[in-house]
């Protein structure tokens, strides 16, 4: 009779055990999507504009562009970050079916986040470079160049 008593409480534990180690499970997806939104406002915010002096020169040129690409890896490792915590969620929303498609639209609106930080980058690093290679080929004196004879 002792040995069937304990048979039934381990048997009890191991089922008590099993459904405690399943819960949570919400909550933690919630916490992890509430970081994901704080790292994608923190992405969001890198802004060039005050690290951009708007020179007139070559070497005001040259650091901008410099501040552009220090400003898109720092944004790269925000990205990194993101997607590191869009893995943990994945294994929430496994064993949690209805929490899938919030998975989804969540990695949805922050690639199209990303998508367009970048299209802006892209735009202003690329005027910097126009910028710059105005300042490499300085025009010639029309006077000077057709006077030749």
């Amino acid at each position: 009779m002792k040995l069937y008593v304990r048979i039934v409480g381990v048997a009890l534990l191991a089922v008590a055990m099993v459904v405690l180690a399943g819960c949570g499970e919400k909550d933690k997806f919630a916490k992890a999507q509430t970081e994901v939104m704080q790292l994608a406002k923190q992405a969001d915010a890198l802004d060039i504009t005050s690290a951009m002096k708007n020179a007139r020169d070559k070497d005001g040129a040259k650091q901008d562009l410099e501040a552009v690409a220090n400003v898109k890896k720092q944004h790269q490792q925000i990205m990194d970050q993101i997607q590191t915590k869009f893995n943990e969620m994945e294994g929430y929303a496994k064993s949690e079916p209805t929490l899938g498609p919030t998975l989804e639209n969540l990695k949805t609106e922050i690639e199209q986040q990303d998508k367009s930080w970048n299209q802006g980058m892209n735009e202003t690093e690329y005027i910097t470079g126009l910028a710059l290679k105005e300042y490499k080929a300085p025009d010639p004196d029309p006077w000077t160049a057709h006077s030749k004879w």
